[in-house]
């Protein structure tokens, strides 16, 4: 009887022996698959300093590259225009073979077919800010472009008049990030029914071009009493040309994004709101994700990092001060 009892005891020791050795043999194949050998390729929209939002995204990318201790090369054009810069930019990763890529795409459509190639090459895809019109990424991560575009909407409903019109200048057209945003402006204001659109203009990401738009506008639409920027470039030139025609108490610009110069003008009054995105949280979790989809784990298709509306009377709060001014480190273009 007391040998029975210490085979059984042998026999439970063996079993449980057997599943602590499979379940530390799981865990570390999934661990295996993240180490100072995991390169993860960030490719964005514009490699230019100038444009902060870049910067801070990379900042978060970066905090997360150091904390979980892999390779980030993060490239891109250093035009948000040059579509075919960021195409030969994916072309060579597909050659590198990384553990995987995350993308800010420029096009919403153009870019299916390199991103077809790199699917077939088993490399993993995440999208940041402007998605593409495909299913094989395996997260988006971004602001609700949407619903930001209807928070300006309607926040321009409520500064101007029954019958006014307005302008949308936006940046490039095509990307999805831009679509959304004014899809957005437009779901609002035709809804009220009270503002009438005169047009959407392109500056490309130039804010010289911008400004040119909005000399036009000032020029050939009387009508026009407001002004909806999408992206920082377009919100600044808008902004320039207001000030130097003394206009601000007579076109109502409202915009997006945080650069220096907005701020700047945000304060003087010129400019009457901002959208103000987090791009840091969008580089942060894009490199965590990455990291979730290489362990084989479960992520999350769509996450929203979230977006606030600055006006003067509220910028000075803490919370919308960390938003304005986040702290960032000089990052080397790699």
């Amino acid at each position: 009887m007391k040998n029975k009892s210490i085979v059984m005891t042998l026999i439970i020791l063996l079993i449980l022996s057997i599943i602590l050795m499979i379940t530390t043999e799981y865990f570390f194949k999934k661990n295996k698959l993240v180490n100072k050998d995991t390169t993860i390729e960030m490719v964005i929209k514009s490699m230019d300093p100038s444009f902060n939002f870049w910067q801070i995204v990379k900042a978060g990318a970066i905090t997360a590259k150091e904390e979980y201790g892999i390779n980030l090369n993060i490239s891109g054009p250093w035009l948000e225009s040059d579509l075919n810069g960021q195409k030969k930019i994916l072309e060579k990763l597909i050659i590198k073979k990384p553990s995987a890529i995350i993308l800010a795409a420029l096009d919403y459509n153009a870019l299916i077919p390199v991103i077809e190639k790199i699917n077939s090459e088993n490399i993993p895809i995440i999208t940041i800010d402007s998605g593409i019109n495909s299913n094989i990424p395996k997260s988006f991560i971004a602001t609700d472009n949407i619903a930001a575009g209807e928070t300006l909407g309607k926040f321009m409903n409520n500064l101007l008049l029954e019958g006014d019109s307005i302008a949308i200048i936006s940046f490039v057209k095509g990307a999805a990030s831009a679509i959304d945003r004014e899809k957005g402006v437009r779901k609002v204001i035709n809804e009220e029914g009270k503002l009438i659109i005169e047009g959407s203009y392109y500056c490309d990401n130039f804010r010289d071009k911008a400004s040119e738009i909005t000399v036009n506008i000032l020029r050939n639409k009387p009508n026009v009493k407001g002004i909806i920027a999408l992206n920082d470039p377009s919100t600044t030139g808008t902004a320039r040309v207001i000030k130097e025609t003394g206009l601000k108490d007579s076109i109502f610009l409202i915009g997006f994004d945080n650069g220096i110069e907005e701020i700047e003008f945000l304060e003087e009054g010129i400019i009457k709101a901002l959208v103000v995105q987090k791009p840091f949280n969008m580089g942060y979790l894009s490199v965590k994700t990455a990291i979730e989809v290489l362990r084989k784990n479960n992520v999350i298709v769509r996450i929203d990092t979230g977006s606030e509306l600055i006006t003067l009377e509220n910028m000075y709060t803490q919370e919308n001060q960390k938003l304005l001014f986040p702290l960032t480190k000089e990052i080397p273009v790699q």
